[in-house]
């Protein structure tokens, strides 16, 4: 299934209804042990709950499709074949269960069960990306491929971004002979950020194609950004000659920040226009244990103004970072707002170069992705501190970032000039950056930020400003204070 998940830093803090975290530890009985041991891979615990689970929050139908989902995991896909058919049935209009039963049909090779069935979920709701995706790839499997074109083409249109959508169209047109459409549909989906899918599709097409050169610049941008990954070896063995010209700049951090305290917590107040929105809090604390990692918690607390009665959020965001606190280890979640409710736990593995993310839907359906991502990937969290870094040094750079389950480019650009502004009860000297994201988020919100941050060796975050539909959202340092020790969570 697809993950959606919103950059801790700038889709957070505008204070909508929308996105958020809520209190990690909310909620009691079976619902919330099985949503906690799925969270944190305990897949045998989840499955037994999932199918002991009687709670009014959960329907039936949905508690027998998450155990099977936890049975699939756990490599039990009979079980887990039984539990999607037993949940297709007490919800006939869930198209779900019936998209776990087609994709199981395509790992067991049975492309005719798993066109059939994944037919019947489109005929349920034909506006999810990942249910043309499944028609196209079984389709591709029974030869059948003008209309896996048509299907690719079908989940192309319904999320352009997705990586898995343009190499299953290009696999697609490639079978149908096309190949320079193949090759322009990756191309397309590079511009955007040089996903590894992407790269290795492309690498193979172009070669088929015969541009030996082409193919050797998506090697290389795939060595420089994924030099550890699953296919680096082979491609290493090609020995292709890298030249700047073709190559991505690098994301190395060779001279690593570090803030110059722990403990410390800022206080922010948000506005649009003459409107009080609410309060952002940061918190850096102390380093701790957890997982077996030595970590540092950075939190991001939200509180709307609650004479505010449309925006009613009250959410936390937590990251552990590592202890040079430019990579995010660990990133917990629970969202529970008026028109949006989920919970969610994303884990990156550097080493592996794999993310993993789970989630638990707003219809309380659970889901579970994997992936590789670039070795120098940062989140809103580490992104904040890269760019304090990047005004330390009086740089600009551009990097990998994750904005929902997609990577996408950050530019950020230093102006080197000082302004002064008020901030927190006095006055500061600051620099001011630009910088803009890949995406489009809520309430207009396209991507654009400027950020203004103290002219000194801390680069103490002072304001941020964000385009939206109408104005701005601003954010202003009110305070900064000391966390104590049992303060820590």
């Amino acid at each position: 299934m697809r993950v959606r998940f919103p950059d801790l830093l700038i889709r957070a803090i505008i204070f909508l209804p929308v996105v958020g975290f809520g209190n990690f530890i909310r909620g009691e009985g079976e619902l919330f042990s099985a949503e906690h041991a799925f969270l944190n891979g305990k897949y045998n615990e989840a499955l037994t709950y999932y199918l002991s689970v009687n709670s009014s929050d959960l329907p039936p139908s949905i508690a027998i499709y998450n155990a099977g989902l936890n049975a699939y995991l756990l490599g039990d896909t009979t079980t887990a074949k039984a539990l999607w058919l037993q949940a297709g049935t007490l919800d006939r209009k869930n198209p779900w269960p019936l998209y776990q039963l087609a994709q199981l049909a395509l790992v067991q090779d049975r492309p005719s069960e798993a066109l059939n069935t994944i037919d019947q979920a489109v005929a349920l709701n034909n506006d999810i990306a990942d249910f043309f995706l499944c028609r196209a790839r079984a389709l591709l499997i029974l030869n059948r491929y003008r209309e896996a074109c048509e299907a690719a083409d079908e989940a192309l249109d319904i999320d352009p971004s997705s990586p898995t959508a343009r190499v299953i169209a290009a696999k697609s047109y490639r079978a149908c002979g096309q190949l320079d459409k193949a090759l322009a549909i990756l191309d397309e989906g590079l511009t955007r950020f040089p996903d590894s899918s992407l790269l290795i599709a492309a690498d193979s097409i172009a070669i088929e194609l015969g541009e030996q050169a082409k193919a050797g610049d998506y090697v290389n941008i795939y060595l420089r950004y994924y030099g550890r990954g699953k296919y680096a070896a082979s491609l290493k063995a090609r020995r292709i000659i890298e030249s700047s010209a073709s190559a991505c700049d690098s994301l190395a951090r060779k001279d690593v920040f570090r803030w110059l305290h722990t403990g410390i917590r800022y206080v922010y107040n948000g506005r649009w226009g003459p409107f009080f929105l609410g309060t952002l809090v940061v918190e850096v604390e102390n380093p701790t244990v957890k997982s077996g990692m030595e970590v540092i918690p950075v939190s991001y607390r939200i509180k709307s103004n609650q004479a505010l009665f449309i925006i009613k959020v009250n959410d936390l965001y937590s990251a552990w970072l590592n202890l040079n606190l430019d990579r995010t280890l660990i990133l917990e979640a629970d969202v529970n707002e008026t028109w949006w409710r989920y919970r969610r736990k994303y884990e990156m593995d550097y080493d592996s170069l794999r993310l993993v993310i789970r989630v638990v839907e707003d219809d309380r359906r659970i889901g579970y992705l994997e992936q590789e991502m670039p070795f120098e990937l940062l989140d809103g969290t580490s992104l904040l501190l890269h760019t304090r870094d990047l005004v330390r040094k009086k740089q600009g750079a551009r990097t990998a970032t994750l904005i929902d389950y997609n990577f996408v480019w950050t530019d950020v650009e230093f102006q080197d000039q000082t302004e002064q502004l008020e901030a927190a009860g006095r006055i500061w000297d600051s620099y001011r950056v630009s910088g803009k994201a890949g995406y489009n988020g809520v309430a207009g919100l396209s991507g654009g930020f400027e950020g203004w941050f103290s002219a000194d060796n801390e680069a103490v975050p002072l304001k941020a400003r964000f385009k939206i539909f109408i104005g701005s959202i601003v954010l202003t340092l009110e305070e900064v204070e000391t966390i104590s020790a049992n303060e820590s969570h």
